[in-house]
């Protein structure tokens, strides 16, 4: 059993209201759909070629819906340390005493700058078929973000809100 502390928590309810609030629920029904109900269903010639790409294409979309709802989690809790902590807890285990983020930081360095052709295809293969991204690309990512202007310009309030888009 994972303990997290309250502001963790609180993380983890940003992170899963962000997957509501960005649209995320139709297309990860759809690909639900796809993984449990079409290779029994659908029985024409190459058919299942298709939906593998298909289903390919929206595991990658998937993954990276995870960043975006990393990012409603850090705006929710306004403080990137437990962000942090929770991203090592779910990569390594609860024993966050045993961790350091700056290794973390630094693992996420090490698999971004291999980048020749053997590791990409290794990079590809062992992600291909998980629901999140690798927690050490996780952090790194919303580090980046935090870093961003854009982290502080919605902490500022100057965002596009629902409904107002193109009314400029």
């Amino acid at each position: 059993i994972l303990h997290l502390y309250d502001e963790e928590l609180l993380c983890v309810l940003g992170h899963e209201l962000g997957h509501i609030l960005s649209g995320h629920v139709l297309y990860k029904t759809l690909l639900w759909l796809l993984l449990n109900v079409s290779f029994r269903l659908i029985q024409i010639p190459f058919s299942n070629l298709v939906l593998i790409a298909i289903i390919i294409a929206l595991k990658e979309w998937d993954r990276k819906t995870e960043l975006t709802a990393d990012r409603a989690g850090l705006l929710a809790s306004q403080n990137e340390n437990p962000n942090y902590t929770l991203l090592m807890k779910l990569s390594g285990g609860p024993s966050i005493g045993d961790m350091n983020v700056n290794d973390f930081f630094l693992q996420a360095a090490q698999y971004e700058n291999n980048t020749d052709a053997l590791d990409n295809v290794y990079k590809l293969l062992n992600v291909l078929m998980n629901t999140h991204p690798f927690g050490v690309v996780r952090l790194q990512e919303l580090k980046t973000w935090a870093a961003s202007g854009q982290y502080k310009k919605i902490l500022d309030g100057n965002y596009v809100r629902k409904g107002t888009e193109g009314t400029d």
